[in-house]
């Protein structure tokens, strides 16, 4: 079992989280699995988020995604990925 920790901070100008996921990818399977953190506009420009995410990939990958919103625009953020192998 592995938990993940998230803190992630917007400013005004980008807007507050709209929706924030976890992409896990299986190098193996050349598989992602999104897994929402948030799904719906949190109205905050800083969320601390603790997730379980059960069993990982033995080779893999994790990388997050995030849509903020201001006045209607939307932004994009995405991560590099994290590169995880178990032994």
């Amino acid at each position: 079992q592995s938990t993940l920790s998230v803190e992630a901070i917007s400013t005004p100008s980008y807007g507050a989280f709209v929706c924030l996921d976890v992409i896990i990818g299986d190098v193996a399977q050349k598989h992602e699995t999104r897994r929402p953190l948030i799904s719906q506009s949190s109205g905050s420009f800083q969320l601390s988020i603790e997730k379980e995410m059960g069993e990982l990939p033995a080779f893999g990958y994790i990388r997050l995604q995030a849509v903020t919103q201001v006045q209607g625009r939307l932004f994009h953020c995405f991560t590099n990925p994290l590169y995880i192998k178990r032994a």
